[in-house]
């Protein structure tokens, strides 16, 4: 538990909600333009970056290759339009009917992909005179965007009734409705209410390591102090340089940064840091986002092709198509959106390493080729059984021709034998009664035929 509290000088929190959506990334594109909510934003230039990776969110044509694009709500007449306050409105965050932080929502923006993965992000901002516990705590519930005893309220006037709540999760529903979300992820199905976690503080104080790596445990998680933290792997946390410490969960991402003697060192981080943030750090974020949420995308469509596990026994020959196509859009997925590197830059590149493995990136892509082989499998038990079927029914229809025509020839047997003996022996025949002959040679053609039904019963 987090005992003594440690001032802030600064703080930066995102908000970022995970979501799929339904249609193709051009025509979700129309979706949005068709709101005149948001304006979509023109490809950056980021230093040190590959071109292939600062390409990857932009204008999406031919051209450029993109593989998404970013949109930012309009302001202020969207936000007013969907029932935001204003950026410079302070917003009162209490659960249970105690103020926990007090906040401010600035940049509202939508990020979409071709995967039919999206993200929308909310950049909150809290007054500098904030503690840690306080940012650890307000994070915590912040995440929950929807919760019976949690309360998000601005004022609209200056008398005590002027007071509108706020429910986050509500408005993310509203401004995302336009783009037929199929689910949250984070949430639950189609209701968004959860939201991860990417933070940035600045202690106004020095702090020891284990303040700053329990700090950063709360931060990265979005727990709050009560409850207990567990030593992590190194992997856990990284330390960019003495004074830049990040560290990546499944629930989020967070970054200290400390005081430095090194007067060059402190304007720095005071001043451009915050736009690298969002420049670099939080633009990485969200393309490891992508890969973990695209790759999760798609397993949950191979969930659904498994769990029609009839229709593979029934007609496997249709299902191949399916099958055929997903996996085709796994293949270029890989190539175009999973990467390992994304810059020449040392501590760019391990954070961004740091990432992927905290987000079990590469888990995932090796759990969809099991279960790519697994459909396969299917596939291939069914198309046998099918198979087999066809066999058997090829050999039965086979079985029945030899049947009817052996039943011809040995109907026309006796006819021919009578022919062939009465015109070679018409002579004695015509002098001598040939009735008992006739009878004879009747005779001995049902016995014939009957030891021959009999034969075929016996080896079927």
């Amino acid at each position: 538990m987090m005992k003594a509290d440690i001032q802030l000088r600064n703080h930066m929190t995102y908000l970022i909600v995970p979501f799929a959506f339904t249609e193709q990334l051009g025509k979700t594109i129309q979706n949005v333009e068709a709101t005149a909510l948001y304006e979509a934003v023109a490809q950056e230039r980021r230093e040190y970056f590959f071109d292939h990776i600062n390409n990857l969110v932009g204008a999406v044509n031919e051209e450029n290759k993109a593989i998404g694009q970013r949109f930012d709500l309009k302001a202020p007449a969207s936000r007013r339009k969907t029932g935001l306050p204003t950026a410079n409105t302070v917003l009162e965050l209490k659960v249970k009917g105690e103020t926990v932080i007090k906040l401010f929502l600035q940049d509202i923006s939508l990020y979409l992909f071709e995967s039919q993965v999206g993200f929308l992000t909310i950049k909150i901002c809290t007054l500098t005179s904030e503690t840690m516990n306080k940012v650890i705590r307000g994070n915590y519930y912040l995440k929950k965007l929807v919760q019976r005893d949690i309360s998000l309220s601005f004022k609209t006037g200056p008398a005590p009734e002027d007071t509108k709540e706020l429910s986050l999760g509500g408005w993310a529903e509203q401004i995302l409705a336009p783009l037929q979300p199929k689910t949250f992820f984070e949430g639950e199905g189609k209701r968004a209410s959860k939201a991860l976690v990417f933070s940035t503080v600045w202690p106004d104080e020095a702090i020891s390591e284990s303040q700053r790596e329990q700090s950063l445990f709360y931060l990265k998680h979005s727990f709050k102090d009560s409850y207990l933290r567990k030593e992590e792997s190194p992997q856990a946390s990284l330390s960019l340089f003495q004074n830049s410490h990040w560290g990546v969960a499944l629930e989020g991402m967070a970054n200290i940064v400390e005081k430095s003697e090194d007067p060059g060192t402190e304007a720095f981080f005071t001043g451009n840091y915050k736009k690298n943030i969002e420049k670099w750090y939080l633009y990485m974020y969200i393309l490891a986002l992508h890969q973990r949420y695209g790759l999760l995308n798609l397993s949950i469509r191979v969930a659904e092709l498994s769990r029609e596990y009839d229709e593979f026994m029934k007609q496997p020959l249709e299902q191949i198509n399916n099958v055929t196509n997903f996996h085709s859009q796994l293949i270029a997925f890989k190539l175009r959106s999973t990467f390992t590197q994304v810059s020449n830059v040392s501590h760019q590149d391990r954070l961004y390493g740091v990432m992927r493995e905290a987000l079990k990136i590469d888990d995932l892509i090796q759990e969809l080729h099991f279960e790519m082989d697994m459909l396969t499998n299917m596939i291939e038990i069914a198309a046998t059984r099918e198979r087999l079927a066809r066999e058997e029914i090829d050999k039965r229809r086979s079985e029945r021709f030899q049947t009817v025509v052996a039943i011809v020839s040995i109907a026309l047997l006796p006819l021919s034998l009578l022919t062939g003996f009465f015109g070679m022996n018409f002579y004695f025949v015509s002098q001598f009664t040939g009735r008992h002959l006739i009878y004879a040679t009747i005779g001995a053609y049902a016995i014939a035929a009957a030891g021959y039904f009999i034969y075929q019963k016996r080896r079927k």
